[in-house]
């Protein structure tokens, strides 16, 4: 009888440690690091006024960067919930010409945008062997730290047969941020000129992300995209520029590598 007792708290004590371990491995955290290659997809509907240049826009991906924390949260048989929380640094270049009757325009814009982001994905880990290939989706919530637009723009005058070159920097998120100089390249002559002065963006973002990748023992490697579904355009700026049904959002291409602990 004696016996019998000492196998069964045997078996409750080995039972409440391997509780324990299941229960400490229910929540894992991991860092990852990445590239991004970023974009914006925007569209405009306005009949343009005479004051606005007709244009297409050309955004075209530069690389960045990204780094943040992870944490996996284990629902049940393989379904986590994964939270987590990163640094994206955003780079984008926009060349287009613009035209009208009398006047042309070449304009160079680079885009440099600094994000606080906050994906929050369902992820579904089907194991292969003792890896895992992992596929995520879920919403993700953005929020702009910094922003600046460098441009260089080059008007000319078919009548009069002039050009003038504009140079300078405006801020993507903040108001009576801008600083643009223009220089007539018949005189040389240079002044600060004045713009509507408006954030061109929202500091807020919102959308969908989908990633898949590949867990090897602790080691993660992975890619994913981000489609914006809020309109970052900022009205204002817009509503100024003659182009009030003017929308932007974000995109983003990320490869992505990381350590769980």
């Amino acid at each position: 009888m004696k016996r019998l007792w000492l196998i069964l708290i045997g078996i409750t004590l080995f039972s409440n440690v391997q509780a324990q371990e299941k229960t400490k491995q229910r929540v894992t955290f991991g860092l990852r690091a990445g590239i991004n290659f970023s974009d914006i997809v925007s569209s405009n509907q306005d009949d343009l006024p005479l004051s606005v240049f007709s244009h297409s826009d050309d955004y075209k991906s530069k690389i960045g960067g990204r780094i943040g924390i992870v944490a996996d949260i284990d629902l049940d048989h393989h379904l986590y919930v994964q939270p987590g929380l990163y640094y994206s640094y955003k780079r984008i270049y926009n060349h287009y010409f613009g035209y009208q009757t009398v006047e042309n325009i070449e304009v160079s814009e680079m885009y440099t945008l600094q994000y606080l982001e906050l994906p929050i994905l369902i992820s579904y880990h089907l194991p292969i062997g003792k890896n895992s290939l992992n596929f995520s989706a879920g919403p993700y919530f953005g929020y702009g730290l910094q922003g600046k637009i460098t441009m260089q723009e080059k008007y000319y005058n078919k009548t009069t047969n002039t050009s003038l070159d504009i140079n300078g920097t405006t801020h993507y998120f903040k108001d009576n941020q801008t600083s643009l100089y223009a220089t007539d390249n018949q005189t040389g002559y240079t002044e600060k000129i004045e713009t509507n002065n408006y954030a061109a963006a929202n500091r807020f973002d919102f959308g969908v992300s989908v990633a898949v990748g590949f867990e090897i023992s602790k080691f993660y490697i992975g890619v994913g995209y981000d489609i914006g579904i809020y309109n970052t355009g900022a009205q204002k700026f817009w509503d100024a520029a003659g182009m009030k049904k003017y929308k932007q959002h974000n995109m983003n291409f990320q490869a992505t590598v990381g350590y769980n602990f």
